[in-house]
């Protein structure tokens, strides 16, 4: 380019300057323009103040004008203009925008449509709205974009009546950004339902309108409303995520956070940000869900966003408030730097886990670093001197806000009120709270309150209860302590009015719950029952023989009858029987786990309990079956299946296979199936012919005749039947026939296969169960 002196050429140089901007940077570029032959050439100025303002080098933008105007013969354009205006309306730089305002009327560009909408926007940007009222007023032409930027600025500014009446004044109707600007002013001001009215009427809504209505419902704590615009939304982006996750964090349901939030990595449609990152945090932090947490935490460091002081910051937080505050202080030690929240969270965190002595150390090193501690600093530090009980240091770091000009808040004022009725000073708590130049609120009465309860001081109670009620009339703790404080001085009657009380005003004592974290997920647990829980049924089942686990009463009516001669029986439980402890030293919850474990009966059957319905089941072993051909019944050879629980016999005959069973053993009342169980490799002898099966009670006429398969599976195109399925423990099973048991203790159930042709059948026993519900 040199070479050819193609620098002489001011297009070509300007594009060349404008791809060092891209590939080199501002720095190089601007080096390049200050040694340019065209010292004067507009074109080329305006592009190098444009490129200054792209990269947010405002200051530098009015800078360079500023020299061109007193070094070189420039002469600004309305593009110098309205790229100046920019420049301003974004630093926030006024008395720069009111000099480029004098220029504009030097140079006579106060009549240009673009340099005039630039000025507007930028005085709206200050929030100078008489100047942008006045520009707007002496324009002759207004564009849409001139109503635009004074509509946006009485917006941004909160006069929403002002704005409106603006709008309605509108020749057109405005675009989306118009729209954008007004229901973010209505959304800012909490006027919910003229942002609704605004946004219905809208034509054409982008992601910024919905994530808009989405924050002001959070902000004005619907997040019904919140969730089910989100839920409607056609396009969603990061930000609109962002703003859910955040506003469930803000209005405290921190579940429907972390659902959404895995909701969200479960899509695979955004990579969460900082802004995700420190949304989701707070929400983790009220559960505890610690495990979740770390893996956030190694999350942040695989995608590096632990260079983010908000982010290491809320870090510092979570793991503070999750009890692993050594962790916390990690995080805190190696961030590359702090900002004043930083200490805050980590001076909270040393107090809310009761180490006062830690906060107060780190509070002194961050003075020592010449950091000036804010409110939120001391009200830190008088919470760890209120969890240490450090009275008197408390008292001083109050007197020392002074120095630090800082006026004490309610809030310190709160944090005092609860240190020194924590410490039985209940004269100087009272004086304090009389004193202070703020009304006492809810929570400083009931804190006076609880430590009138600690020490027993009911008059003093009686002095502030009313007030206390009144104030915070749904406040369960309030009437709980008040009437525990009677019951302790036994004045049963003013203890029942105080029952009364809370009946009249409808307040009702709030559950405690607990909370636990399995897999990455935050199960939480409401005293006296979680009616809402997906599972509630099986949990209290489970609670039900948890609480059960010991009682002989309760595990009695789950073992078999007459369990004591069936478990001692010889051949039983053989290797118990020899034990010197004998059956008697065991609780009935062992006898019960013993004879679901072992073959009781003298090894004949095997006995345990169906937990989901709560009924008895037995299965009958191969050896108390009676296996026949035709009339004649034999002797048969048993061989040992190593894989099998008990002994089976191989028959290979025309089979007929039959066995019973007292109803006595079986829960009354109760549906019952019996099946056949034996081995899935199963070798024919002749054609496919099924077994007739019968099952049924001796007495009775109505027995359960069926059709009845054992060597395959159905298959398209065979016949009504019943076929084996095979079972999760390896063995195949048959179901034979379905009986009811109405409880007659002296009744058998009688089970009997006919089958026509010879086969080998490796069978485990007979196996009755209770009749699962569809």
């Amino acid at each position: 380019m040199l070479r050819n002196a193609v620098e002489t050429n001011v297009n070509i140089f300007t594009k060349f300057v404008a791809g060092c901007v891209s590939l080199a940077g501002i720095h190089h570029a601007r080096c390049v323009f200050d040694h340019r032959p065209h010292r004067d050439d507009t074109f080329l100025c305006n592009f190098m103040i444009k490129a200054h303002v792209g990269e947010r080098q405002f200051a530098e933008s009015f800078a360079l004008y500023k020299h061109l105007r007193r070094y070189t013969g420039f002469v600004p354009d309305n593009f110098t203009f309205t790229t100046l205006a920019k420049s301003c309306g974004s630093s926030l730089t006024i008395l720069e925008g009111f000099e480029l305002h004098g220029h504009v009327l030097k140079f006579g560009f106060c009549l240009d449509l673009y340099v005039s909408t630039a000025l507007v926007h930028m005085y709206a940007k200050f929030g100078e709205m008489f100047w942008a009222t006045k520009l707007f007023d002496e324009m002759s032409e207004r564009s849409l974009i001139s109503w635009t930027a004074l509509i946006s600025g009485y917006a941004r500014s909160g006069d929403m009546v002002r704005a409106r009446k603006l709008f309605d004044e509108m020749p057109e109707r405005g675009d989306s950004a118009l729209y954008n600007a007004l229901i973010d002013g209505y959304v800012k001001s909490g006027d919910m339902g003229a942002a609704r009215k605004l946004f219905d009427e809208m034509a054409d809504r982008n992601v910024i309108s919905w994530t808009s209505m989405i924050y002001g419902y959070c902000t004005n704590g619907d997040v019904l409303s919140a969730k089910s615009l989100f839920d409607s939304m056609p396009e969603k982006n990061l930000f609109s995520w962002n703003v859910m996750i955040g506003g469930y964090c803000q209005n405290k349901q921190p579940h429907e956070a972390l659902k959404l939030f895995r909701e969200l990595q479960s899509s695979g449609l955004f990579e969460p940000d900082e802004v995700t990152i420190v949304s989701i945090l707070p929400a983790i932090a009220d559960l505890g869900a610690l495990d979740l947490g770390g893996w956030v935490h190694q999350f942040v460091r695989r995608k590096k966003l632990d260079r983010a002081v908000n982010v290491c910051t809320a870090l510092v937080d979570m793991y503070a408030k999750c009890g692993e505050i050594t962790k916390a202080r990690r995080v805190f030690d190696g961030m590359p730097e702090k900002e004043m929240a930083s200490w805050n969270a980590l001076i909270n965190g040393f107090a809310v886990n009761g180490r006062a002595k830690e906060a107060l150390e780190v509070f002194l090193e961050m003075m020592q670093k010449g950091i000036k501690p804010n409110d939120v600093t001391m009200i830190g530090v008088l919470s760890a001197c209120n969890h240490g009980g450090l009275v008197d240091e408390g008292k001083s770091w109050f007197k020392a806000m002074e120095e630090f000009e800082l006026s004490p808040r309610i809030e310190h004022y709160g944090c005092m009120v609860d240190l020194l009725g924590r410490a039985g000073r209940l004269d100087e708590a009272e004086k304090l709270i009389k004193s202070m130049p703020y009304e006492a609120n809810g929570i400083i009465l009931s804190s006076f309150l609880c430590a009138c309860g600690y020490w027993k001081d009911v008059t003093r109670a009686e002095r502030v209860v009313n007030k206390v009620i009144d104030m915070d009339p749904w406040n369960d703790g309030n009437y709980v302590m008040l009437r525990n404080l009677y019951a302790v001085e036994e004045r049963w009657r003013d203890a029942e009015n105080i029952k009364g009380l809370m009946r009249g005003n409808r307040v009702k004592k709030e559950a405690g719950c607990s909370v636990i974290e399995v897999d990455f997920t935050v199960c939480e647990f409401l005293c006296g029952g979680d009616r809402e829980h997906p599972h509630k049924e099986v949990i209290e089942t489970v609670l039900w023989h948890l609480s059960a686990a010991d009682s002989d009463v309760v595990w009695d009516r789950f073992l078999p009858p007459e369990y004591l001669s069936a478990i001692s029986d010889p051949g039983s439980v053989s290797s118990f029987s020899s034990s010197s402890m004998g059956l008697a030293a065991l609780s009935k919850k062992q006898l019960y786990f013993l004879a679901c474990h072992n073959p009781i009966h003298k090894g004949k059957m095997s006995f345990w309990f169906d937990l989901p319905s709560g009924k008895n089941c037995y299965m009958i072993s191969a050896r108390e079956l009676y296996i026949k051909d035709g009339d004649n019944i034999f002797d048969w050879a048993w061989w040992p299946i190593p894989e099998a629980k008990l002994r089976f016999h191989i028959p290979d005959c025309r089979l007929e296979i039959g066995s019973k069973i007292t109803t006595s053993l079986l829960s009354p009342m109760t549906p019952y199936v019996a099946y056949l169980v034996f081995a899935g490799n199963l070798i024919w002898c002749g054609d496919d012919y099924p077994a007739e099966v019968a099952v049924g009670l001796a007495e009775s006429n109505n027995g359960q005749n069926r059709t009845v398969y054992f060597h395959r599976e159905h298959q398209d195109g065979d016949d009504d039947g019943f076929y084996p399925k095979k079972r999760a423990d390896g063995w195949v099973e048959s179901e034979l026939g379905e009986f009811f048991n109405g409880g007659d203790k002296d009744s058998e159930v009688l089970i009997t296969i006919k089958s026509r042709e010879k086969e080998m059948l490796i069978v485990q026993g007979i196996e009755i169960r209770p009749k699962k519900s569809k």
